[in-house]
């Protein structure tokens, strides 16, 4: 049986991000339009957050840093493209 979120997302290990956060082929075809780096890299934030928490995003920043590596690595993008918004 798979080891369940404990809900608390400030100190989500790396093991949990990858497990919890992880774009679906039909993420990556809805994000796929999105031009700029860093709108594409927040959309797909929002969606994966609101999956996981049940809870739409206010802002960038309270995403824990596992998970904003975890989703960026996924899309090909660095961290720092958030900077950019």
């Amino acid at each position: 049986m798979p080891k369940e979120h404990n809900g608390s997302t400030s100190e989500i290990s790396e093991e949990d991000a990858r497990r919890l956060f992880t774009l679906t082929p039909d993420d990556h075809y809805f994000l796929r339009t999105t031009r700029v780096d860093s709108q594409r890299l927040y959309r797909a934030l929002v969606l994966l957050w609101a999956r996981v928490e049940r809870v739409l995003l206010s802002e960038a920043g309270s995403i824990p840093e596992a998970v904003i590596k975890q989703v960026s690595k996924q899309l090909g993008l660095a961290p720092s493209v958030l900077s950019q918004l």
